[in-house]
């Protein structure tokens, strides 16, 4: 009889990991419904019993902040479909919604947490002039660096394809953050030098 249980064990858990896995927390959550069972009475689900999907919303609305309060009776409309015109989402469907509420959430508190952090980075990377001070700061460091530590022999014979390396480095990655941060440098206007 104990050998029984041990391998009943050792397959729920097997099953159990597998699961865990492939597909997740979320597969863990799934499968724990399905143990559980799923349907209650009737058509109403556990989700919708417990009310999951619109408590997970709540959860994603006090994360978000009381300046994006406007977004809970959004999200709370597309939890609750359109069924006028036959919309109407599955109380799987609507959890899915909802974490995806709560990652879009947290999301935007970290952008507020983290958004004065960015104000340094984006002055710098503003203009070309800045943005050239910063690599050739960049790189002047590494020169002064590399001599200090291993002369100058190491600084013109080894040490130039570091530096060389690090600007390249800094200034595609000055490129990449203008990218990422929809930061575009104005056009320099030029007066014609033409004489009259």
């Amino acid at each position: 009889m104990p050998a029984l249980a041990l391998l009943s064990a050792a397959f729920v858990v097997g099953i159990e990991q597998t699961v865990q896995w492939k597909y997740g927390a979320a597969g863990i959550v799934g499968l724990l419904l399905l143990t559980i069972g799923i349907r209650m009475k009737g058509d109403t689900s556990l989700l919708e019993t417990l009310g999951v999907p619109s408590r997970t919303a709540g959860v994603a609305g006090r994360i978000a902040g009381r300046r994006r309060a406007h977004y809970v009776e959004e999200w709370a409309s597309v939890l609750a479909g359109d069924p006028e015109h036959g919309v109407t989402l599955s109380p799987v469907r609507q959890l899915r919604f909802a974490l995806g509420f709560v990652r879009a959430a947290v999301r935007m508190r970290l952008s507020d947490i983290l958004g004065g952090f960015w104000k340094p980075i984006d002055w710098t990377i503003s203009t070309k002039q800045r943005s050239n001070v910063f690599v050739a700061s960049g790189v002047g460091l590494q020169v002064v660096a590399i001599s200090m530590h291993d002369g100058l022999y190491a600084l013109c014979t080894d040490g130039l394809e570091w530096t060389a390396a690090g600007g390249i480095v800094l200034y595609n990655a000055i490129g990449w953050l203008r990218r990422v941060r929809g930061i575009e440098l104005a056009a320099v206007d030029r007066p014609d030098t033409e004489d009259e």
